[in-house]
C-alpha cells in the first residue's frame, strides 16, 4: 500500500492490522527450557525370525554390518548355535538377556564366526551359558568384548583365534572344564576379568596387556602370555604339579610381570620362558617361587619381590643370565637354586628385632 494512502487510515484500523500480522507470525519469545529433539526410530536392530533369520545351524544369522540387540532371552535347541556372525562391523547388545543351551544335541556354540576372520565386531552386555561347544568361538580381529559372563560351557568360554588387535574388558567366566576360559592373540588388552576354571585362564599373545584380573583353579596355568605386560594380577590354586612350562603364570618371550599376587601354585608361582622382567610381586604356599626352563636362555631381573612358604624352592634358575636383587624370602625350603650366570645382591639374615646395617642396600636380599 503507497504510504499516502496509509495517512488516509485511522488509527485504530492501523492497530489491528499490526494485532493480525503479530497473531499469524506467532510468540517471539522461544517458551522455557531445553529444547528436544524430535523422537527418531531406534538406531539399531533387534534380532528375530524377520530381521536376522536364522538357518540350519543357528538361531539368528547376522550377516549386515549395523548394531543389532536381543529383546529376550535366547534359548537354543535342536544342536543349534545361538548366533552366527557373518559380517564386519557388527555391534551387538545382548541388553542384559541370556544365551543358553536348552537340550543336550550336538555341538553348538553362543555366538560363531562361522570359522571365517572377522574385524570390528562388538560383544557386550550379558550371559553365555551351558554350550556343549564355546560360549564364544571364531576368529575375530580388531574387536570388543565386554560385560559379558559365561557360566559352564563344556568347551571354552572366549576363544577367538587369529584374534589381533581385541579387548576383552569386564569378562565374568566360571567353568569346570574347557581349554582356556579366555583366548586372543597379538597386541591383546585384557582387563578387569575373573576367570574361575578353565584349563588355562587367560591366553594371549605377542605385546598384550594383562592387568587388574583374578584368576582361580585352573587345572594348569592362570596367564599364559608370549610377550607383554601382566600387572596388578591375582592368580591361586593352579593344580599341575608338573614345574616344566607350567606355572600360575607363564611367561615366555619379553614380558613384564609386576604388583602380582600368586598364591598355592602346584608348580611355579612364574614361570619364564625367555627374556622378562619380575618386580613387586608377592609369592606364596607354591610348589617354586619363580622357575626358568632348563632349556631358555633368557635374561631376567627379579626385584623387590616377596617369595614365601615355598615348598621345594623359592628361585629355580638352572638357565639364562638373572639379576636377583632386594628380595624378601621367607620360610621357604631352600631359597636358591641356580646356575652359574645368576648374580645375586647379598643375601643378608635377618632376626626378630633391629635389622642389620646391611639390610638398608637396595640390592640385598633379606632371609628370615
Amino acid at each position: 500500500m503507497p504510504i499516502a494512502a496509509l495517512r488516509h487510515i485511522p488509527s485504530v484500523a492501523l492497530f489491528a492490522m499490526s494485532s493480525v500480522v503479530v497473531a499469524l507470525a506467532g510468540p517471539l519469545t522461544p517458551p522455557p527450557g531445553p529444547i528436544s529433539p524430535t523422537p527418531g526410530p531406534e538406531p539399531r536392530t533387534p534380532l528375530n525370525s524377520f530381521n536376522t533369520p536364522g538357518d540350519a545351524t543357528s538361531v539368528f544369522r547376522i550377516d549386515a554390518p549395523g548394531s543389532y540387540y536381543l529383546t529376550t532371552n535366547l534359548v537354543a535347541t535342536g544342536g543349534k548355535s545361538g548366533i552366527t556372525i557373518v559380517a564386519d562391523n557388527v555391534t551387538l547388545d545382548l541388553n542384559g538377556f541370556t544365551i543358553e543351551q536348552g537340550d543336550a544335541l550336538g555341538f553348538p556354540i553362543g555366538i560363531s564366526t562361522n570359522n571365517t576372520n572377522r574385524r570390528g565386531l562388538v560383544v557386550r552386555n550379558g550371559n553365555i551359558n551351558n554350550f556343549k561347544g564355546y560360549g564364544i568361538f571364531g576368529q575375530a580381529r580388531d574387536s570388543l568384548f565386554e560385560d559379558l559372563t559365561f557360566h559352564e560351557n563344556k568347551s571354552g568360554s572366549l576363544e577367538l583365534f587369529q584374534a589381533d588387535d581385541c579387548t576383552a574388558r569386564n569378562i565374568r567366566i566360571f567353568t569346570t572344564t574347557g581349554e582356556a576360559g579366555l583366548q586372543l592373540s597379538n597386541n591383546a588388552r585384557v582387563e578387569n576379568c575373573v576367570v574361575d576354571g578353565g584349563n588355562t585362564g587367560i591366553m594371549v599373545s605377542g605385546n598384550s596387556v594383562v592387568t587388574g584380573c583374578v584368576l582361580v583353579n585352573q587345572p594348569s596355568v592362570g596367564i599364559t602370555i608370549f610377550g607383554g605386560l601382566v600387572e596388578d594380577c591375582s592368580v591361586s590354586s593352579t593344580k599341575n604339579a608338573n614345574s616344566f612350562n607350567a606355572g600360575g603364570i607363564n611367561a615366555g618371550g619379553s614380558v613384564i610381570v609386576r604388583n602380582c599376587s600368586i598364591r598355592g601354585i602346584a608348580s611355579a608361582g612364574i614361570f619364564i620362558g625367555g627374556d622378562a622382567t619380575i618386580k613387586g610381586c608377592s609369592i606364596s604356599s607354591c610348589v617354586k617361587g619363580i622357575a626358568s626352563s632348563q632349556f631358555s636362555g633368557g635374561s631376567t631381573t627379579i626385584s623387590d619381590n616377596d617369595i614365601a612358604d615355598c615348598s621345594t624352592v623359592a628361585l629355580d634358575l638352572l638357565s639364562g643370565k638373572h639379576l636377583v636383587i632386594g628380595n624378601r624370602f621367607r620360610g621357604n625350603a631352600s631359597n636358591i637354586n641356580a646356575g652359574p650366570s645368576v648374580a645375586f645382591g647379598a643375601f643378608v639374615a635377618c632376626v626378630p628385632g633391629v635389622l642389620p646395617a646391611a639390610a638398608a642396600n637396595p640390592t640385598a636380599n633379606l632371609v628370615w
